[in-house]
């Protein structure tokens, strides 16, 4: 019973992922990663999710790129369970290779985007995809961290999963410029109305521990991973006190949506 479940509920989200793209053309590009997986290779192609209206993303071969991909224009944790009016500002904090970037930029269609990337070679990749939004989204390499002073990460982890400050001991050590939330959010010129995306793979405890939180002042909403479940309580009594409400995302294994209770978006309780 169980094993017919789970090759029902697989069937059912190739289904789903199969229906996100443009046919024929994204054909010929599937067979490629299909034979990568199966048997290796490197290089790129393009898929054309119909979520974002068929614009092609760069999707690299011999990597996790394609989890990425599905996770984002298929399952959609990234996205609040409604629409969050007014928003001004979209900051995806951890924006991998942009997938997600460019979905909420098209769910919030006169928002503005900051999308910050630690990788470096992930980072390339997320430059080229936004080129495609015209000046919408601003691409910033760096981690997401406590402060500014820079931080290292081990390099060998997976490309979805690269986390500052993990790099103690580790022959694939890089160091990388590092910018705080609240320094995101003036660079960008936040307003009162900010949906931010956070996926730092871990370093939101230390950022949510931080004394200076005033940058949650102007947050409407934040859809947040939390990757250790002794960080969830200290985390959500930080964000309730400052005025959020915090709900697991169903069926994803990290995700929370916080959204703030105050009317305006803005300003603490």
């Amino acid at each position: 019973m169980g094993a017919a479940v789970t090759a029902r509920r697989r069937v059912r989200r190739l289904g789903q992922f199969l229906g996100e793209l443009s046919w024929p053309r994204d054909a010929w590009p599937l067979l490629r990663l299909a034979w990568s997986r199966a048997f290796g290779g490197s290089g790129e192609v393009r898929l054309h999710p119909r979520s974002i209206g068929g614009r092609g993303v760069a999707v690299r071969l011999g990597t996790t790129d394609l989890v990425t991909f599905y996770e984002c224009f298929v399952r959609r944790y990234h996205r609040p369970s409604r629409v969050i009016p007014g928003v001004a500002l979209v900051a995806d904090m951890g924006a991998n290779v942009g997938y997600t970037m460019i979905d909420l930029l098209g769910v919030y269609p006169s928002a503005r985007g900051v999308a910050i990337e630690m990788d470096g070679a992930n980072f390339d990749v997320l430059a080229r995809n936004l080129e495609a939004l015209g000046g919408r989204a601003e691409a910033v390499h760096a981690a997401v961290w406590t402060d500014c002073g820079g931080v290292e990460y081990d390099a060998g982890s997976a490309e979805n999963a690269y986390a500052a400050g993990t790099a103690t001991g580790s022959q694939r050590a890089v160091r990388v410029a590092s910018i705080t939330p609240g320094d995101a959010l003036r660079a960008a010129h936040g307003a009162p109305r900010c949906l931010v995306k956070m996926d730092i793979e871990g370093a939101e405890a230390a950022v949510f521990a931080c004394q200076d939180l005033g940058w949650l002042d102007s947050v409407a909403a934040i859809m947040l991973e939390i990757h250790e479940d002794d960080d969830v309580a200290p985390i959500t009594a930080v964000l309730e006190r400052a005025g959020f409400t915090v709900a697991a995302v169903e069926g994803s294994p990290y995700g929370y949506e916080c959204v703030r209770t105050a009317p305006d978006g803005g300003g603490r309780p």
